[in-house]
């Protein structure tokens, strides 16, 4: 990463991991998302230290970098986050959304968070916080145009809400890494094409926001073919197509099934999402 000012953001953490492990902190495996955020009260880190390195991934180009992005719920609510992913299926920011207060952007590398800032609707106040081994310990607020070093029980952001957001995407992390299903249909896929092999039945995933027209189509020329929708909306019915309302934000499993099937049997299958308050459909 290029540096600013005496130190690069690396030296920067490996010496907030130091001092976290000074004052008892256990080092945990950095190739997953840390689960619990503490706040580290009066907490105050200079600001020449890493407020330029965070400066720099809250402007972050997303079309450079993100493939795709997929939504769900967190905490038992309804509230929402928005995850962003890159071509290797890593996911690199987190927004919350359905806050009637703050616009919230959690920036991750390397399966841990690293910034997150944070702003106001209703005036232009902002802040940062910085993370290690799954700690905020350092946070700024931008004042007369300039970052100010504040500590962490300054900040007015709920940090359980930030974790709790954490804990979902580390569930999609893992999922999209390890490829659950057979297939994910994206915003410039709508259409898939499949064959059985050894299986009984293939998985394929539609990721949905509450209130989505849903429409999944399955064509197979021998008509033995059949889906069922998980969550299933209150239906266990077999189907080679179906349409309906998304009851929930998240994933919905679209699972396909064969009566007779032979090895090398092919199936096309096409899913897509609209919002209802659009009137021409497109594909998310």
């Amino acid at each position: 990463m290029t540096k600013f000012f005496k130190i690069s953001f690396t030296d920067f953490l490996f010496y907030g991991i130091f001092v976290l492990l000074l004052t008892g902190c256990n080092t945990r495996d950095s190739s997953e998302f840390e689960s619990t955020i503490e706040a580290e009260p009066a907490s105050v880190m200079p600001k020449d230290l890493w407020i330029a390195d965070a400066e720099n991934w809250t402007n972050l180009d997303l079309k450079k970098k993100e493939d795709y992005k997929l939504y769900s719920t967190y905490s038992n609510s309804d509230k929402e986050i928005e995850m962003h992913f890159d071509p290797e299926k890593k996911l690199f920011l987190v927004r919350l959304l359905n806050d009637p207060k703050f616009n919230q952007n959690l920036f991750c590398e390397e399966g841990r968070i690293v910034f997150s800032n944070h702003s106001t609707q209703n005036d232009s106040s902002q802040w940062m916080a910085a993370y290690a081994n799954g700690k905020a310990y350092a946070a700024a607020e931008k004042a007369a145009g300039d970052w100010k070093s504040r500590g962490i029980d300054e900040v007015p952001i709920d940090f359980n809400a930030v974790n709790a957001a954490l804990k979902t995407a580390a569930d999609y992390q893992r999922k999209e890494l390890k490829q659950s299903y057979h297939s994910r249909f994206l915003d410039n896929q709508e259409r898939i094409t499949a064959a059985f092999n050894s299986e009984i039945s293939l998985s394929f995933s539609l990721n949905v926001r509450k209130g989505d027209k849903v429409n999944i189509d399955l064509t197979d020329d021998s008509k033995d073919v059949y889906f069922i929708v998980e969550p299933n909306n209150g239906s266990n019915m077999e189907h080679s197509s179906w349409d309906g309302i998304a009851e929930k934000t998240g994933d919905m499993a679209i699972i396909v099934y064969a009566v007779n099937a032979q090895p090398g049997k092919k199936f096309t299958l096409k899913a897509k999402a609209t919002p209802q308050n659009q009137e021409i459909a497109q594909v998310r």
